[in-house]
């Protein structure tokens, strides 16, 4: 069946999924009008279940010159249908048709209804084009530009009604602060609702100056020196009110609502003011919604930025001004003085202003203790600090490392659909970055296959870290550590990863972390004071989710993002990593035991030295909690065989046994091959590939 679907204004910029019951039936890029071809029978289920998909479809990204499309022009007329057809301009839609005419597209089997598609399109404001994008988010200064000026589904302002140079300030902050957002209005409310709504997610306030006639945007943020701002005094207006928020008004805890970039869902993160659950005894929540945010590092950002106003007994002030108040405006701060009451150089926060009409001789002010201006009432003399501010410099990654996403990883990143369209031996690289300095939410990722031309794959979020301040063996399960980094973003579940080790979090303190040892594709080993131990919550990482393959190499850089710059390319250090099918590879055996024992150091050889060990599944260890290496056996995964090789002191090959299916093998003993120092590998082997090597050295005696 033929079908015309339209999804939203255009022109789009580019079309890069479609989705049909939750399910991917095509990735790719689409940047010009052209046709694409989905061959998914399987999609939902085959011909025994709900079929699948399988047709072409013309991509139409709604440009100004787009033509009719010829196929839609065929099946028009074929359906007896007279009249011309439209070019659909101005609408991105898409066409799904036979790729044989008169065939149709295949949507479903035995169910009538078929599933109706969904598309992931990005679509970036043509305005100020070098500040536009953010990752693969719009800047929101972007976003409220357009509908201010759009004449079609916009307010239609003249672009002369707008302070370009303001505008491109906000602009300029907000790229800085990698604040970008992706947000669709469905026109369920109203144009000037959804700009409320944009202004809400960054913290802003439009305004028209009152000389100019112009719109600008003012950022509510600490941008101000407080001995530059306007002073309300008795000697200009009379302050009506003053208060404060009681105790039990006072809001401990945010709960901040995002959409997951991965599915469109909605998450949340929660934060806390711990101080203050104390001293109220009990938890005063509130929920915040802001779907615009895909970004849970931003999410986390922006809660704190809410708990911060809201977790504070700010004053709240009603003020009748003369004509002096007139160059404030909603969103700007001024200074109130007010000796009577002991206030001085309180810096206030304009939340609402009525400037009356023409002949008014005052302005009312509706305003709130400035969260940015606190340091600066002075209640109490305070000494000098000799602490220096560097927060707005960006600062270079002293610690990192680059890994290659396990199977576990990589399942809980993609679906199995996604990854039937992946090319075969394909890997992910996985960025684990320590922040340099905490004023830095995140750090822009950057790819390069030559260490030369790098190009921005998204947002980084840096990864907790500490330093191992003892060695341990390849038993302990508690280790000592110093330096924690961002442990407060840490969770029981969170992957530990040391050297080539790979360890699950059970649970932590600042000196210390209970582990579980070996999970995964990975396998115990001593550690050494000093090594570098990365603590992984999920997302918490620069995830490369471009699919490279088998023996590719690629470098990453990490390009420190703060409130006052970016990191320089050419400062930041590469690392780099050659993929080797870590996601296709068995996992290797487990529990290994030689002679009954665990690491043996000795053996006696007068009877028959057993090996024995534990079968592994990876596609069974994909939640949490995972098998620790001395677990029992978990599969085997279907295929997998183990090769067992004896090595003497002079690392010669004395032995191979290949193609075992059972979990054990016996070295034979015999005075002349087998004493001495020997060392005994274990692997598992499937479809040609090999898991990584259980390895041991011990002496037959």
């Amino acid at each position: 069946m033929d079908v015309l679907l339209t999804f939203c204004h255009g022109p789009v910029d580019e079309v890069v999924e479609i989705q049909g019951g939750e399910r991917v039936a095509w990735t790719g890029s689409v940047t010009a009008n052209s046709q694409i071809v989905i061959n998914k029978p399987d999609l939902f289920g085959g011909e025994e279940r709900e079929g699948g998909w399988a047709g072409a479809v013309d991509v139409m990204l709604g440009g100004d010159t787009q033509p009719v499309l010829d196929s839609l022009v065929s099946s028009v007329s074929a359906a007896g249908i007279t009249g011309s057809t439209p070019a659909y301009r101005g609408v991105m839609s898409m066409f799904f048709g036979g790729i044989q005419p008169q065939v149709g597209f295949a949507w479903s089997a035995i169910n009538p209804y078929f599933k109706a598609p969904k598309v992931k399109l990005r679509r970036y404001p043509k305005w100020y084009p070098a500040k536009a994008r953010i990752g693969n988010d719009a800047n929101p200064i972007h976003i409220i530009y357009e509908c201010l000026t759009n004449g079609s589904w916009g307010l239609g302002y003249p672009i002369s009604d707008l302070d370009d140079v303001r505008f491109k300030a906000a602009a300029d902050a907000l790229f800085t602060e990698g604040f970008g957002i992706s947000l669709p209005w469905n026109q369920t409310s109203t144009i000037e609702n959804f700009v409320s709504s944009v202004l809400r997610h960054f913290n802003g306030a439009l305004n028209q100056d009152r000389t100019t006639g112009k719109i600008f945007i003012t950022l509510i943020r600490d941008d101000y020196d407080i001995g530059d701002l306007p002073v309300l005094d008795p000697s200009n207006c009379n302050l009506e009110s003053l208060g404060r928020a009681g105790s039990g008004e006072i809001v401990n805890e945010i709960t901040l609502k995002y959409t997951r970039i991965d599915n469109g869902e909605l998450d949340a993160v929660t934060v806390q003011d711990l101080a203050s659950i104390q001293n109220q005894g009990r938890v005063i929540a509130q929920e915040i919604e802001l779907p615009g945010i895909r970004d849970p590092d931003m999410a986390a950002r922006v809660a704190q930025r809410e708990l911060q106003s809201r977790s504070r007994g700010l004053a709240k002030v009603s003020i009748t001004a003369t004509r002096a108040a007139y160059e404030i405006y909603e969103g700007g701060v001024f200074v109130l003085n007010w000796p009577d009451l002991g206030i001085s150089n309180l810096a206030c926060r304009v939340a609402v202003m009525d400037v009356g009409d023409l002949e008014a001789a005052t302005i009312r002010i509706e305003a709130v203790e400035d969260v940015f201006g606190l340091p600066d009432v002075s209640y109490v003399v305070t000494p000098p600090v000799g602490w220096v501010d560097n927060s707005g410099t960006a600062q270079p990654v002293t610690v990192q490392r680059v890994i290659e996403a396990p199977y576990y990883t990589v399942a809980k990143l993609t679906s199995a659909a996604n990854r039937a369209d992946y090319p075969a031996e394909f890997g992910f690289g996985i960025l684990l970055a320590r922040t340099p300095q905490l004023s830095s939410s995140n750090y822009d990722m950057q790819s390069s296959p030559n260490n030369s031309t790098y190009t921005s794959i998204g947002n980084g979020h840096w990864t907790p870290h500490c330093t191992l301040v003892t060695t341990v063996d390849y038993a302990a399960t508690i280790l000592s550590v110093s330096g924690p980094s961002l442990f407060s973003q840490i969770a029981a579940g969170s992957l530990v990863y040391v050297g080539e080790e790979v360890m699950e979090l059970v649970s932590f303190s600042d000196t210390a972390l209970t582990v579980r040892r070996g999970v995964l594709d990975s396998l115990p080993q001593s550690h050494s004071t000093g090594a570098s131990i990365f603590i992984v919550p999920d997302g918490l990482a620069g995830y490369d989710v471009d699919t490279h393959v088998d023996g590719e190499l690629v470098y990453y850089k990490a390009l420190t993002r703060c409130p006052g710059s970016v990191l320089a390319i050419g400062s930041a250090t590469a690392v780099n990593i050659t993929l080797d099918n870590r996601f296709a590879r068995p996992y290797p055996p487990g529990n290994v035991k030689i002679a009954g024992s665990y690491f043996p150091t000795t053996v006696t050889a007068s009877n028959n030295v057993v090996v024995t060990w534990a079968h592994r599944d990876r596609t069974l260890q994909t939640v949490s909690p995972l098998s620790a290496w001395t677990a029992g056996n978990i599969g085997p995964e279907p295929g997998v065989t183990y090769t067992v090789r004896v090595y003497n002191s002079s690392n010669a090959l004395v032995e191979t046994q290949t193609g075992l299916s059972v979990a054990t093998a016996t070295i034979r003993p015999g005075p002349t091959v087998y004493s001495g120092q020997h060392r005994v590998e274990v692997e598992a082997v499937r479809d040609g590939l090999t898991s990584r090597k259980f390895t041991h050295t011990f002496t037959l005696v």
